[in-house]
């Protein structure tokens, strides 16, 4: 999306996808007694359609602990002709308590009893009527691009590990987490009616011993800024006026737990931490957008472009100033010179490939 002026075409479509409540194993952190015993928030998946004219775009984000080609599979296979593994983008928030079985992949079954058919359905079915919905609902509107921090949400869990990086990393993140915080605010006749937000915490203020079904710290920020703060009615007939996804960005061992201990911080009760965090997240959110409306933001017209490619992460090159040996390598044991550049299905203009090695 390049910057200069108005906005393109965007829709917006939110829709259940929460799946067994019951009796499910839950996944994201793995053991084998949490299984689902009732719910604390619904999840959610949220849809962004984009159109210029020419090229279209389809963002969803989704209350779930992973997502895995076997969904996107299924959700493309639905989806009106021109939406494609190209240009559509289903994400994750990485939640570690929404019910599990819904992969293909046995390691990620290990404590459901297996695949489970009907959370697949609920989680397909969730994310295609939010596709269809904000394809159906693409109408003029205005973009802008707001970034902020947002300081209290977060706290490095390995800042022994983080400290041994270089002095000049060391120096761009101080707090050892990136504090950005980052809103896409989609608005139509001066009227906010979505936003993405990026920010970079884990989904895990609910901890392991929860059974409780819940979007966490993410989930509860969408719900605060939709319900809460925008008075939303899930349950209405009508298209939702407000629209607020909270997606995951760099992640890595930014913790919400801010005294470092499963669920402690900033208080000893995990599902007030979760309303405490998101409320923050959102609370931050809601403050770029009036940044935005106040003129401080960026606005965008609407030009689209879109690139997919495909990487064996199992015969990955390994350069010699990481093997120890001094020689090439390639993460599946071989040795010797690199293979032919895997080719991008739509390769960007002048790349050799050398970037999909």
């Amino acid at each position: 999306m390049a910057s200069t002026g108005t906005g393109g075409l965007v829709g917006r479509g939110i829709a259940d996808i929460t799946g067994e409540i019951a009796e499910c194993g839950m996944l994201g952190y793995g053991m084998a007694f949490q299984q689902s015993a009732g719910l604390h928030t619904r999840l959610r998946a949220r849809a962004f359609a984009f159109s210029d004219g020419t090229e279209r775009l389809m963002i969803v984000v989704c209350d779930l602990p992973l997502m895995f080609g076997g969904v996107v599979r299924a959700v493309l296979a639905r989806l009106p002709r021109g939406y494609t593994e190209s240009n559509v983008m289903i994400t994750a928030t990485h939640t570690h308590c929404g019910p599990g079985g819904y992969a293909h992949h046995a390691l990620y079954n290990g404590n459901t009893g297996g695949f489970r058919p009907k959370t697949f359905a609920a989680v397909v079915d969730g994310i295609v009527e939010a596709a269809l919905a904000a394809h159906e609902d693409l109408a003029p509107a205005a973009l802008r691009l707001a970034h902020g921090r947002l300081e209290n949400a977060g706290a490095n869990r390995a800042r022994r590990a983080f400290d041994r990086n270089p002095a000049a990393d060391r120096a761009l993140f101080p707090g050892g987490v990136d504090p950005q915080t980052t809103l896409l605010s989609i608005e139509r006749d001066g009227r906010l009616v979505g936003a993405i937000n990026w920010f970079a915490v884990h989904n895990t203020s609910m901890t392991n011993r929860n059974r409780l079904v819940s979007g966490d710290n993410k989930g509860y920020a969408g719900y605060h800024w939709e319900r809460v703060l925008g008075g939303c009615d899930y349950l209405a007939d009508a298209p939702q006026e407000l629209i607020t996804a909270f997606a995951q960005t760099n992640a890595g061992d930014v913790s919400p737990n801010l005294n470092l201990r499963p669920g402690s911080g900033p208080t000893e009760d995990m599902a007030e931490n979760t309303r405490i965090i998101g409320t923050r997240q959102a609370d931050a959110a809601a403050a770029l957008a009036d940044k935005g409306r106040n003129g401080e933001g960026t606005s965008f017209d609407l030009v689209l472009d879109h690139r997919i490619t495909h990487v064996d992460l199992s015969d990955m090159r390994v350069l010699p100033a990481f093997t120890g040996d001094g020689r090439f390598h390639r993460d599946g044991g071989s040795t010797g010179a690199p293979r032919q550049p895997r080719r991008c299905w739509r390769p960007l203009a002048g790349c050799s490939g050398s970037r999909c090695r």
